[in-house]
């Protein structure tokens, strides 16, 4: 299936090469943000979630990690990867 999403993929005229943002014609972000994305390629730090939403996604993963655990070393049950 990913031989055929490529091949199709590869059908398409698609130019992916990188064009530079007019730093003047921002809207969103500020002139200095877009030549710094010009000039490096990535813009940093935004803050995606509160603290509250880090915790619960800390726990979340922390409670991932231990029911994995205890179904490897305990249970001794595969874990079986998302999508297979």
């Amino acid at each position: 299936m990913f031989d055929e999403k490529q091949a199709g993929l590869a059908k398409l005229n698609r130019d992916l090469r990188f064009k530079s943002a007019n730093p003047d014609k921002a809207r969103t972000l500020t002139a200095e943000q877009v030549a710094f994305y010009n000039t490096n390629g990535y813009l940093k730090p935004f803050r995606i979630f509160d603290q509250s939403q880090t915790r619960a996604n800390r726990a979340y993963f922390d409670f991932l990690t231990a029911e994995t655990h205890i179904r490897l070393t305990v249970i001794k049950t595969p874990v079986v990867a998302f999508g297979t």
